[in-house]
């Protein structure tokens, strides 16, 4: 009972919160993201659905070419080196001019080199009623020509001098933060798509040396104090299942070590955690915080949900895969491993845009 009383106080206090507040993305007039949030569950709630994420495997694409429309957002160098055949290049800032021209009847979708970017971007789109989808691993699931950064971002050990399998609570309830449209008056239909919209503008920085969108576990590993049970750094979530978690049915020793200390386990669909009636606001409002999945991808499409709410989440590239165990990790669904690409033929060659075809 005092944690419903403690749920309808922040969806009271979200509703009413006009918070002077900067955007990460914009700095135009302020306005709270209660409606936006009322928006997005009353048209269909599709994050929280089991449509959500919107993952299509390479097999897809190669047995059914003509039913899709594959639109490709790496660089013109990485285009270039190597494509889906009939790919056509696209800056993410285009994927919405671009998505309008097609019929109804054609299945867009998003490829990005490993999978984070285009997960972010087609959940971006899907959140405002774009139908389109998003290549699972990205290019390194179609030929292991790409598949590289993939591989090389397995992990060899389990750092088990800084993990612990302790069950840790989550954040505590806040106020959601605000978010900025260009104009806080217009329908709310517009103003999520115009939230859309600074998304895709703003991008989905994956280079290493850039944190604004991506991390890594690295300087979360001793970020906790035992003594005091408080963070001294980053919140972290697990977003995922129990067993990811715990590595529950693993072939472990009893309780091994499974994450960061202080580390909060959101559960993922059908049960997901990021219901505004479960956990939604159980999240730091003000600061960036860390999550991981199994691959990086659900972590990335969850990020495209949280930012477009006002949150600062960061995603732990290739997920629990970059830190645990090689023979483990493999083992959970979604899990990136050798037997993932499929060497189908791939097109080279100069670039073609979207605005050439």
């Amino acid at each position: 009972m005092k944690r419903a009383v403690v749920v309808a106080a922040v969806v009271v206090a979200f509703a009413g919160c006009l918070e002077d507040r900067i955007s990460p993305i914009e700095t135009k007039p302020i306005s709270t993201s209660a409606e936006l949030l009322r928006y997005y569950e009353q048209s269909g709630d599709y994050f929280n659905s089991l449509e959500s994420p919107p993952f299509l495997d390479a097999r897809d694409i190669h047995d059914d070419p003509d039913d899709y429309v594959v639109l490709d957002v790496r660089d013109e160098a990485a285009f270039a080196a190597g494509r889906i055949p009939g790919a056509v290049r696209v800056e993410p800032s285009e994927l919405t001019t671009t998505l309008d021209t097609l019929d109804s009847f054609t299945k867009p979708v998003i490829v990005s080199a490993t999978g984070h970017r285009a997960a972010y971007f087609a959940t971006t789109l899907r959140l405002v009623g774009y139908r389109v989808f998003s290549l699972r691993f990205g290019m390194a699931s179609w030929h292991a020509d790409f598949a590289a950064a993939r591989l090389d971002a397995l992990g060899d050990d389990n750092p088990s001098q800084s993990f612990d399998n302790v069950a840790y609570p989550r954040h505590d309830y806040e106020t959601p933060p605000s978010v900025a449209f260009p104009d806080p008056n217009a329908p709310i239909e517009e103003r999520a798509k115009a939230r859309a919209q600074a998304l895709l503008e703003e991008g989905f920085e994956t280079d290493p040396n850039d944190d604004r969108h991506t991390t890594t576990l690295d300087f979360a590993y001793d970020a906790y104090d035992y003594f005091t049970g408080e963070r001294t750094g980053p919140y972290v979530i697990c977003y995922g299942s129990k067993a990811l978690y715990h590595l529950m049915g693993k072939d472990t020793e009893p309780n091994p070590p499974s994450h960061p200390p202080g580390t909060a386990w959101y559960q993922d669909k059908p049960a997901s955690d990021f219901r505004s009636d479960r956990f939604l606001h159980a999240l730091p409002a003000d600061e960036p915080f860390l999550i991981y999945d199994v691959s990086g991808e659900s972590a990335a499409a969850l990020a495209a949900y949280l930012r477009a709410l006002g949150y600062d989440p960061r995603v732990v590239m290739f997920g629990a895969q970059s830190f645990l165990d090689a023979g483990i990790a493999p083992t959970f669904d979604g899990a990136f491993h050798e037997g993932i690409p499929q060497n189908y033929v791939y097109e080279f060659g100069e670039p073609v845009s979207a605005t050439q075809e």
